[in-house]
Parts: C-alpha cells; sequence; structure tokens
C-alpha cells in the first residue's frame, strides 16, 4: 500500500501510505517497511542508465510540454 518516491539528484524521498492517505497529502518516509525501501533501491541499482542522445532529448522536452509538464 506505499508509493516511495526518490528524487534521485537530491536523495530526498517521499512516502506515502495509499490505504490511508490516499491523496498523498502527508509523505512519511520514516514509516516505510525497511524491506520495501531495500527492494527499491535493489531495483534502482540494476536498472540500466544511459545519457540521452541530443535528438532524444528534444523529443522528451517536445513530449512533456506538449502535454503540459513545460
Amino acid at each position: 500500500p506505499w508509493k516511495l518516491i526518490l528524487h534521485v539528484e537530491s536523495g530526498e524521498e517521499e512516502a506515502y501510505h495509499l490505504g490511508t492517505d490516499p491523496r498523498e497529502l502527508e509523505s512519511r518516509p520514516a514509516d516505510v517497511p525497511p524491506d520495501l525501501r531495500q527492494l527499491v533501491f535493489q531495483e534502482l541499482e540494476s536498472a540500466q542508465r544511459r545519457e540521452l542522445t541530443e535528438e532524444e532529448e528534444a523529443t522528451v522536452a517536445k513530449r512533456l510540454s506538449d502535454l503540459g509538464y513545460l
């Protein structure tokens, strides 16, 4: 029932227990079960990472702009 958000650049975490806080109003990172945090970090460590090309960056920026995020 948890939603864990990691801000990769800052390392800041947000965590919401969706069963009791479905509107995500109160972040409770200290309350996240340790096994869940460990699983999330294991997934992040095993994820393939690569830099985007300038063309890919432009495509992503265009899509985000079209969706109203930029």
